[in-house]
């Protein structure tokens, strides 16, 4: 999965029959190389036999004639440590953040960066799911690891007794986090619980969830005053509130005919809001209704994370506004000349909109006069950049977006606004 994050651009191959790995198509930049969860054989962790063992595996199926009485059976001995093949990075460390930083020019070949796999102590996740209302039942837990590098962070799924007990499979060392999320009925609220535990070298780590009720948020739509008339039917309104984290819960949204919003089976966590109004613009319209801001409280949150605490939130505002912005210009040589072989970037001067899917990083190709144009960017701060070579997917990508921020120029938009910006080709100057 390409994702888009403070590391950087994360590539995953698998290595042949033979171990041997092949990273093509990367990007000029500074890199680093480890194994991931996708070994295999992961499940199948090993452990050395005891000296009881042993010796059981060699007693003679029957027992002498006329031999000694048998003798009480002896207090097992603990279980030694269960062995098993844990991520290792280049130049063969276990700590990502010690690896080694490869630079790659481009045009770069580098070969003979090799990993040696190495056998470590796993160890597990136990404990138990606790409902404060007595029933016991089986419910479904993710077990996800809390690592800087997002390769590692892959989902682990397991399930508990009727009892509510659960053991997960071999782990290796670090950082994790154990959810549970319930399903109610129609009448009753889910249910979550959430730990953070740390796994050591070969002792499992016990952990209690206590499952607690889900959190409710409300708020309401807000239309500004403009040339178009309000929707017909504000039930018709989508919102969509899209967690950011390990959360995986299925979130029900509602919004009333008055534009009164009800978001219920919310775990408190991380979120980003999206909303639109659908359907076609009416008849004869220029514009159409678009998501102009979102406020918590006091605070703007649009296109931002926020947070919601155990206590919900109950002042949500959800603004959508008819008037919609535009930049455009013209991309010319530096003797006026159009241009039409280049790429054109519009992406946010704040790196808090850095985010995938951000509605604020777009691009365009100009027309046969040289001409651009982006209409509907939110309100804010851009940068303008020109490129010959672009895959849009790589927009996603840090490390394609902060070469364009260096040679980029500014811009400013308001709600409505119209903004012309000429643009020269590199060598010429932007105006």
């Amino acid at each position: 999965e390409r994702t888009l994050g403070s590391v950087g651009e994360t590539v995953t191959v698998i290595t042949d029959d033979r171990g041997v790995y092949r990273l093509f198509g990367l990007p000029a930049g500074d890199f680093t190389v480890g194994t991931s969860w996708y070994y295999h054989g992961q499940p199948y962790e090993v452990r050395v036999p005891t000296a009881a063992e042993f010796k059981a595996a060699f007693q003679p199926a029957t027992p002498p004639a006329g031999g000694a009485a048998a003798r009480p059976p002896a207090q097992p001995a603990p279980e030694p440590p269960r062995y098993n093949y844990g991520p290792v990075f280049a130049p063969g460390v276990l700590d990502p953040l010690t690896a080694d930083t490869f630079p790659l020019a481009p045009g770069e070949v580098r070969e003979g960066i090799d990993l040696r796999m190495q056998f470590q102590p796993m160890s597990r996740i136990e404990g138990t799911v606790v409902n404060p209302g007595g029933s016991a039942a089986s419910y479904r837990l993710s077990i996800t690891r809390r690592s800087p590098v997002q390769a590692l962070n892959t989902i682990s799924v397991t399930g508990t007794n009727a009892d509510g007990r659960f053991v997960s499979g071999s782990l290796s060392p670090g950082p994790y986090t154990v959810m549970v999320e319930t399903r109610g009925s129609a009448d009753s609220l889910s249910l979550w619980a959430t730990a953070d535990v740390i796994v050591g070298h070969g002792e499992p780590s016990v952990v209690t969830l206590t499952l607690q009720p889900s959190v409710v948020v409300t708020g309401r739509l807000v239309f500004a005053e403009g040339g178009l008339p309000l929707p017909a039917d504000l039930s018709k309104v989508v919102v969509s509130v899209i967690p950011v984290g390990p959360i995986r819960s299925q979130i029900e949204t509602k919004v009333d005919a008055t534009g009164a919003v009800s978001i219920s089976g919310v775990i408190p966590g991380s979120y980003m809001l999206r909303a639109s109004v659908p359907g076609p613009a009416p008849a004869g319209a220029a514009a159409a209704w678009t998501l102009s801001s979102v406020t918590v409280g006091t605070t703007n949150v649009t296109d931002r994370p926020f947070d919601v605490t155990p206590a919900g939130v109950s002042d949500l505002v959800i603004g959508f506004t008819d008037q919609i912005s535009e930049l455009s210009g013209s991309l010319t040589t530096a003797t006026g000349a159009p241009e039409t072989d280049y790429f054109i970037i519009a992406l946010p001067a704040d790196r808090m909109y850095w985010t995938p899917s951000s509605r604020r990083i777009v691009s365009t190709r100009p027309d046969a006069s040289g001409r651009y144009s982006f209409r509907g960017l939110p309100a804010g701060d851009y940068r303008l950049a020109v490129t010959t070579d672009l895959v849009p997917l790589d927009l996603r990508e840090v490390s394609t977006l902060e070469p364009l921020a260096a040679q980029s120029v500014p811009v400013s938009l308001s709600t409505g606004q119209k903004v012309t910006m000429n643009l020269r080709t590199p060598g010429g100057a932007g105006r």
